[in-house]
């Protein structure tokens, strides 16, 4: 197909007088989009309080979109709605230079502005106006930089139908109870217990219903919950086959998350009462070691109290499209069923995949007492993964 996103996280729900999405790209300019389906057509919606209830796509970058995308045996539904047909209708554009309200000042170690606005992984509703939390990961290249974890308030402004504005209401620093800042910097992760508890990589963000904020992240990985303001209120400690590897050689090791492969996505089941997270890929115990990476058929889906701190209620099994794929986001449909947001790790015209799936857990075995999933091939008798149907390819 033509014109296929890079997905990073999303959000999508029903809005009052249709289907909404709010889409921004994450690249060296950050770009917002607006598209509505309404009576059939995807169109212009604005987003005023009545109308948007969480509607929210984002990406990592777009490539062209300058013709429809989606053929006609691409349709699909979800809850009786058709998702298909799409088109860029407008976009904000955030330019490259935009700076935040950290008043943080000076050059990072590779040139790059201490306030720099961007670098965005998730993006959540506030539950009140036009106000939306958005969450940078650990900042430049990667984590060579001591970039100071952070998340920000941002309002969209809109005044009629060909005008949309953003204006950024407010940054919090992502600190810990003792006030130390967290730092994406990833020689922390391999530094002294001291300082290791800094380091920090946030991938996903939702908005629990006492309004706290949850945040997974991959250098643990874990979650935790935040206030408004920033500071680390608790964490949910995983268990020793679930956190990231202890092994310096992937080739070698043998149980725990790959690097960079951690808790990539949240959802907060309805009524807020349960989320559930997703591994970026499968875990060392369930993959082969290829080349510098390791490789599995299945990720895993964590099952955990979104209120009271503990350990995994339920795993489940996520058959992934491809090995070498990763899961981007996750979101709630309903008390069992998911989207969640797949694609490959390529750009331009070597990305083959960036893939919207509507996941169902409720015929899904429990794995929780499973040391290891087989890294190709069918699961075992009497293990059911999750079910997949394709939304949008």
């Amino acid at each position: 197909m033509d014109g296929l996103l890079i997905c990073e996280s999303i959000f999508f729900q029903a809005a009052a007088d249709g289907q909404s999405l709010l889409v921004f790209s994450k690249d060296v300019v950050t770009n917002f989009f607006i598209v509505s389906k309404q009576s059939g057509h995807w169109m212009l919606t604005m987003l005023s309080r009545k109308q948007v209830l969480r509607i929210v796509l984002s990406v990592l970058a777009f490539s062209s979109l300058n013709r429809n995308p989606l053929k006609a045996e691409d349709n699909a539904e979800i809850n009786g709605r058709a998702v298909a047909d799409a088109e860029l209708i407008w976009k904000i554009t955030v330019p490259a230079g935009s700076v935040d309200l950290s008043g943080n000042s000076g050059l990072l170690g590779d040139g790059f502005q201490q306030n720099s606005l961007g670098g965005f992984s998730a993006i959540e509703y506030s539950g009140r106006d036009q106000l939306y939390w958005l969450l940078p990961d650990r900042g430049p290249l990667d984590g060579a930089t001591d970039y100071l974890c952070r998340i920000h308030q941002v309002e969209l402004q809109t005044t009629d139908h060909s005008s949309v504005g953003l204006r950024v209401v407010a940054t919090q620093m992502l600190r810990q109870k003792s006030g130390d800042a967290l730092c994406g910097s990833l020689e922390l992760v391999t530094s002294s217990s001291s300082t290791r508890s800094r380091a920090y990589d946030p991938e996903a963000i939702r908005v629990a219903a006492d309004g706290s904020l949850l945040i997974s992240d991959e250098y643990g990985p874990w979650i935790d919950r935040f206030s408004g303001q920033g500071v680390m209120e608790a964490t949910w400690s995983l268990p020793l086959e679930l956190r990231l590897t202890d092994s310096q050689d992937l080739a070698t090791a043998t149980v725990g998350a790959v690097p960079n492969r951690g808790l990539e996505g949240l959802a907060l089941v309805p009524g807020g009462k349960e989320m559930v997270v997703a591994y970026q890929s499968a875990l060392v115990q369930d993959s082969q070691s290829k080349g510098k990476k390791r490789l599995g058929d299945y990720a895993r889906l964590l099952l955990l109290d979104a209120i009271k701190p503990g350990q995994p209620i339920k795993q489940w099994a996520y058959p992934m499209q491809d090995a070498s794929f990763g899961i981007s986001e996750i979101l709630s449909v309903d008390e069992h069923r998911f989207l969640v947001l797949e694609r490959d790790s390529e750009t331009g015209a070597e990305s083959e995949c960036k893939a919207l799936y509507l996941i169902d857990c409720a015929s899904a075995t429990d794995i929780s007492s499973v040391h290891s999933l087989p890294a190709k091939g069918p699961l075992p008798s009497g293990i059911q993964p999750v079910t997949k149907k394709l939304i949008l390819d």
